[in-house]
């Protein structure tokens, strides 16, 4: 990103802050490519990118009242990515070790939920 880039999104962010929004949206375009690139280069091109983008623009929106003018918004907009980058990975591998993504561990399980099932009538009935 050239300095041109970076100073034209600080002005946006500025006129952000200032409640323009018009600059709110404008911002918001620019900084999805921003923000999809960082992320890829991280991660590579995982199927939840497009989760932190958005965590992102959302964080963005919400904290932009925290960026100080006077400050670069770029590095900003880069530790606010970061973050909610950390965040997805941490919700992605707490989704991972309880989902089950194998069709014969599946059908296994299924087996044997049917089985107790089974077993387990028997012995109400016989009870």
């Amino acid at each position: 990103m050239s300095p041109e880039q970076e100073r034209a999104l600080g002005l946006l962010m500025a006129r952000t802050q200032r409640a323009d929004v018009a600059a709110c949206d404008l911002l918001m375009e620019e900084i999805q490519s921003v923000v999809r690139g960082f992320v890829r280069r991280r991660v590579g091109d995982v199927p939840w990118v497009e989760d932190v983008v958005q965590e992102t623009l959302i964080a963005v929106h919400r904290g932009r009242h925290s960026w100080n003018p006077a400050r670069p918004f770029v590095p900003w907009l880069y530790a606010v990515a970061q973050s909610r980058l950390i965040d997805v990975i941490r919700r992605e591998r707490r989704v991972a070790a309880r989902e089950v993504n194998n069709e014969r561990a599946l059908a296994a399980a299924y087996e044997h939920s049917v089985e107790a099932a089974v077993v387990a009538g028997s012995e109400v009935r016989a009870a």
